[in-house]
């Protein structure tokens, strides 16, 4: 990871939103790609993945894994700077 995103990578610590989002990558990449994500420093906020797309909207978070498109499609449409990439 870059390492000047070290401290501003945030996931929801929700348990279905956090549940949800380590399944999908072990699936997807992996057990060891799951191990070496776990290695990096990602805050987890005790919040749900609408209240992680406000503290991203309001600049405490920068990266989030865990936020929901219709968040930031909603968001985006009132003037927030959010916006989704797809993990390649």
């Amino acid at each position: 990871m870059d390492g000047c995103l070290e401290f501003f990578v945030g996931m929801s610590g929700s348990i279905s939103t956090a549940s949800n989002f380590v399944a999908t990558l072990v699936l997807t990449r992996g057990e060891d790609f799951v191990r070496r994500l776990g290695e990096q420093n990602i805050r987890i906020y005790p919040v749900t993945a609408r209240a992680l797309a406000n503290l991203m909207i309001a600049g405490e978070v920068v990266l989030s894994p865990t936020i929901y498109n219709s968040h930031v499609e909603a968001s985006a449409a009132q003037g927030a700077p959010l916006l989704v990439r797809q993990l390649p």
